[in-house]
Order: C-alpha cells, then structure tokens, then sequence
C-alpha cells in the first residue's frame, strides 16, 4: 500500500510539472474592451430605467430640476451605489452573468419588473402587495442559485420601497417592503428543492404566512392601525404559488433550466429513448442503470446532485443507439465486429457515439446538464485497447491523438463522477475474483489513471472527494457482485469445467 501511494505521488509530481511548463509558454489573455464597455453601456441603461420607473411621475420637471432635487439626486446615489455592489457582488459570485450582455440584461428585466409594479400601485392607489417579488426571487433563484437570489432580493425589496413611497410619506413603503422581502425569501428557499409540483403550493402558503406576520408587526411597531394589507399579503402569497405552478414549465424553457420535477419526468425509464435503448442495446441498457446507480451514491458522498447524477447516467450512452453491435455489451454470441476492422476505424466509429448522443439528445430537448454530461463523460481519454493494437501492428509511427476521444473534459462534479462510474463499471466485469479487496485495489487504479491523465483537471473534484467516491464504488460494486451459497444439486467448484464462464460460478437468484 505504502508503495503504490508513493508512486502515485511521484506520478502526480510529474503531472503537476507538465502543468506549470505548459501553463508558462501559455500567451497572455487579451482584455476586449468593445465588450467591456458593452456590458457597462447594459448596465447604465438598467439604472437608467430603474431611476426614470421611480420617478415617472416627475419627468414632468424636466432634466435639469430632476437631477438637482434633492429626492430625485439621493434615489440617483443610492443607485449608483446599489450598481456598485452588485456589479462587484456578480462578478465574484457569478461571472458568466456578468459577462454576458443578453444574461445581464435579462437579469436587469426581472430586477425591474417589481420595481415597476410597485411605482403603477403607488399611483393608483392599488395595494403595495400586488408586487410580484416573490415569484421574480424564485425565478434569480432557479437562474442563477439561491446566493445570487437573496442578495439581488434584498437589493429589489429596497427600491420597491423606494418606489412605493409618495412625498411626505414612509410608513406604506416601510411597511410593505420587509413583509415582501420577507415572502420572497421564503420562495428564494422553496426553490431549492422542487420535487412536486405542489410543492410550489405550500411554498405560497408560507409565504403568505410570512408576509402577515410581518404586515401586522409592521403596522404595530409604526403605531397604526390594523388595515386590510394583511389580507391582501396573504392574497400575495396564494396567487403567486399558484401563479408559479402554472407557468413553472414556461419558466424552464425560457431560462433554461431544469427542476428536479424535469429531472425525475426523465428518470423515468419508459422515455422514448430509454424505451429504445432497451430494444436496440440491451446491453448498454443495463450498463447505464448500474452507473446510474454508482453515480448517483458517490453524487451524495461528495455533496454533488444526485438526481442529475442518475438521469445524466441513464442517458450518457445513448449514441450508441446509431451502432449497438460496435459495443461489446451488445455483441451477444456473434462475436466482435471490430476484428474486420481497422484499428483507426474502429476508434473512429467507438468515438462517435459522444457526438451522436448529443446530437440526439438535443433533438429529444433534453435539458443543457444533461447533454453536457453526454459530451463530457469520456473527456479526452485514449481508447486503450485499439491505441495499443494499432501500435503492435504499426509501431510507434502511431499517433495517440487519433485514439483520444473528442472532449471535452468534464466540467462538473456530476460529469466527472459519471466518468469515473462508467470506467469502474465497464472495467469491473473483467475481475475473475471480484472481492472487496480486489474490488477496491482496482477502483483506486482506475480513478487514479483518470485523474493522472488530466480528465479531471477542469472540475472541482478534490482529492478528499475522489477518496469518498471510490468508497462509495467499493461499497456499490462489493454488493452487486456478492456471493450466494450453491443450490442443492449444482455443480460444486472441482466439479466443474474449466471452460465455465465466470458468471456461472454461483446459482442463479
């Protein structure tokens, strides 16, 4: 053991040192201002658009006495400011939004839609709970993660209260912003984990709850009296629930993402192409249901998603439906098709099948996680078998970029748990002696060479990770390949031929 640890050291030194030459001779990045200043130009028009929304009842007073009123002058700081902070806070937390124009301005839409909302109610006299903060929190929290949704929430609370004041006048802004605030929150929270459908209904009723609370202690602690706001903050909360139920598969369409509701619909194993890749690939089949459930253990250990895990499994494969018989879970008794065959043509044709599934996968509009799996699961790594075969007939005159599969490497730490998962497993059947000590001597190996031949240099796998994973396949793996005590009448070991298969050494279950 002491051995094979310090020879994967010294191998991970050696790859380390690769590394750091190649990232030296690497040029310099190149800053494009155009886009720098595009994205600025984005952002001045939404604060631009949030001022002239605060204050459409006073355009009226023309640019000059706009901009040197004293509440039209603190509403422009206070948004500078809030700008500010949010462009630092974004470009920490979520640089790709930051760095794209149309996300920024999407992004830049939903902040302003309550905001506007707010501004309409405060002129016509409508209740300051007719504001849809909640669901606009909800929707930043599916986009863009549950960090990004409670501070773009706090920061939208604020200038709907801003809004929602008239002159001379705080109490309806102060209290109708914190029970909104505090509503949204609660959806910001219930998005996390949307695993039915009516679960966005009881979200709602909580929100509702939060929002009447908050509206009566609001009114209280302001010395006023009891109004019917309560009310319509419960309304709020009911309607937005309901609201969100409906058009939650519109919402994940057009932001493009996915729930764990869409999730577990395709876990579903009567989908058309699961359907398919039973009838036409049985083998593959069945391959993909034991990485699904390798996967989707080692997705818990290491605080992956799980769900994503499992579905992303089950479809990883699915281009090998164009050639089933090229696969050798498919060949049956036929015999390998491959030994006709080049050792470049048959890279070429195994290689394929990332491309081909997502290719298929984007016509069956599966969602983004999952054909990113499907491109990534193989990364960049070398088809051994054929690589060497090529080299024993041709020499050393072979190139190892033509048995290398196209990439690119995974990603994510749900993309990289399947690639490990599908190597573990394809490799697993090859064990004569499948015990648990052999079992995990020969997971460390796998994962080991996975992780030294740079596949897993571009996701946030650490080594603690990769420990918990290859655990987590030793204790899957020991369970699927137990032992069984022999019936009555079954040949016992001395008994039998030695040309039995190794799957026959037990009895049937």
């Amino acid at each position: 053991m002491a051995k094979r640890t310090r020879e994967t050291s010294r191998r991970l030194q050696a790859a380390t040192s690769r590394k750091k030459a190649v990232a030296t001779t690497q040029a310099p990045r190149r800053i494009d201002i155009d886009r720098g200043l595009a994205r600025a130009l984005v952002g001045l028009a939404i604060i631009t658009a949030h001022f002239l929304v605060i204050h459409m009842d006073d355009l009226q007073l023309g640019p000059a006495r706009l901009l040197t009123e004293g509440r039209p002058l603190g509403t422009l700081v206070l948004l500078l400011a809030i700008a500010v902070f949010l462009g630092v806070y974004l470009r920490v937390q979520r640089p790709k939004l930051i760095g794209s124009r149309s996300r920024l301005a999407v992004f830049g839409t939903l902040c302003i839609i309550p905001v506007l909302v707010a501004r309409i109610c405060a002129l016509s006299g409508a209740s300051p709970y007719l504001v849809p903060l909640g669901a606009i929190v909800f929707i930043i929290a599916l986009c863009y993660g549950t960090s990004v949704a409670a501070t773009t929430g706090f920061v939208v609370a604020l200038l709907t209260g801003l809004a929602l004041r008239q002159p001379g006048e705080t109490a309806t802004a102060a209290t109708a912003a914190l029970p909104l605030f505090g509503g949204a929150m609660a959806w910001m929270f219930g998005a996390r984990r949307i695993r039915k459908r009516l679960w966005l209904f009881k979200i709602g009723f909580i929100a509702a709850a939060i929002q009447l609370w908050l509206a009566i202690g609001g009114e209280l602690a302001l010395g006023q009296e009891l109004t019917r706001q309560g009310v319509w903050a419960v309304v709020n909360g009911i309607i937005t629930g309901a609201l969100l139920t409906a058009v939650l598969p519109i919402i994940e369409y057009m932001f493009n993402v996915n729930t764990e509701i869409s999730l577990l619909e395709l876990s579903d194993l009567n989908q058309p192409l699961m359907r398919q890749l039973g009838l036409h690939a049985p083998g593959t089949y069945h391959h993909s249901l034991v990485v699904g459930s390798l996967a989707e253990t080692a997705a818990e250990a290491v605080g992956a998603d799980p769900l994503i895990a499992r579905v992303g499994s089950y479809f990883h494969d699915i281009g090998k439906l164009q050639k089933p018989d090229y696969f050798s879970e498919n060949e049956g008794t036929q015999g390998s098709r491959h030994d006709a065959l080049s050792p470049s043509m048959s890279a070429l044709i195994i290689g394929a099948h990332v491309k081909d599934g997502a290719e298929m996968a984007e016509e069956q509009n599966l969602p983004p996680a999952i054909v990113d799996i499907i491109e990534q699961h193989h990364g960049t790594s070398l088809m051994e078998f054929f690589y060497h075969r090529s080299k024993s007939e041709n020499g050393d005159a072979v190139h190892e970029e033509s048995f290398r599969y196209p990439g690119p490497k995974p990603r994510t730490q749900e993309a990289a748990i399947i690639m490990l998962a599908d190597t573990v497993e394809a490799a697993s059947r090859t064990l004569p002696d499948p015990s648990p000590a052999r079992l995990e001597a020969f997971v460390h190996k796998l994962s080991m060479g996975r992780l030294l031949d740079g596949q897993l240099d571009d996701c946030p796998l650490t080594f603690a990770d990769l420990t918990r994973i290859q655990q987590s396949f030793v204790r899957v793996l020991t369970a699927i390949f137990h032992s069984r005590v022999a019936y009555p009448g079954t040949p016992g070991p001395a008994e039998r031929s030695p040309k039995q298969p190794a799957e026959e050494r037990t009895a049937p279950v």
